[in-house]
């Protein structure tokens, strides 16, 4: 805002930027001695699933799932 000069503003930011993203991806790096972590990799996954429709269309959404395998 206050410089003339917008090249050296912007490189003073990209540097910054820079120096900012290798310290905070090397802290918990070295956290974690290096060794990789999956725990974030974890998925909620249904073991049932309800289906809803109303009783007239029941016995045929049941035909369906059971021609599908579901």
């Amino acid at each position: 805002i206050f410089s003339e000069n917008i090249f050296g503003a912007l490189l003073i930011g990209v540097g910054g930027g820079i120096i900012f993203g290798l310290i905070s991806a090397s802290i918990p790096y070295a956290a974690t001695k290096g060794q990789r972590d999956f725990a974030s990799s974890m998925q909620l996954v249904a073991g049932r699933y309800d289906v809803i429709c109303e009783p007239r269309t029941a016995e045929k959404a049941r035909d369906l799932l059971a021609k599908l395998s579901i």
